[in-house]
């Protein structure tokens, strides 16, 4: 059965280590690109294009980070059930790759299911209000009434 399945071009493909070669290459491109683009555009604007992006925009056909490391996960995952041996002599092995993998699941949970917020104290003060990085609102108070407006609906002619 496993054979059978090695044989395939497909699971071959996927289990390649050139495969593994060429994200990781990849991977360290997008960063150098990133890195150099932060200056030009920012920090916000370069994570987006380069790290939260399936595709580089504005360049030739580029895969993004997001896409890369998929690649790589499906590598590792692929690896680590159809190649490796399970004996004690690779024990090393599969704990380093298994532990890649909960790397990468976990930055996936952070990625999608994390707030991200922070609050601004000085000495001997409290407080009970988080502000985001990234999410703005315009609040309006008027004779004890609250306004909120979200940074989406603040665009000219949405009032």
């Amino acid at each position: 059965m496993r054979s059978a399945l090695l044989k395939n071009p497909i699971i071959a493909f996927l289990i390649s280590l050139k495969l593994t070669v060429v994200c990781l290459f990849l991977l360290a491109v997008l960063v150098l690109l990133g890195t150099i683009d932060q200056v030009e555009y920012g920090l916000y604007l370069a994570q987006q294009r380069y790290f939260n992006s399936w595709f580089v925009p504005g360049l030739y056909i580029v895969p993004g980070a997001r896409l890369v490391i998929w690649v790589l996960f499906i590598n590792l995952v692929s690896v680590l059930c159809l190649r490796f041996r399970y004996r004690w002599s690779n024990l090393g092995l599969i704990l380093s790759h298994t532990g890649l993998i909960v790397l990468m699941l976990s930055a996936f949970m952070t990625l999608h299911f994390s707030e991200e917020s922070f609050v601004q104290l000085k000495e001997a003060e409290q407080s009970n209000i988080a502000s985001d990085y990234m999410l703005w609102e315009l609040a309006v108070w008027k004779d004890g009434q609250q306004w909120i407006f979200k940074e989406k609906d603040l665009s000219i002619g949405n009032f």
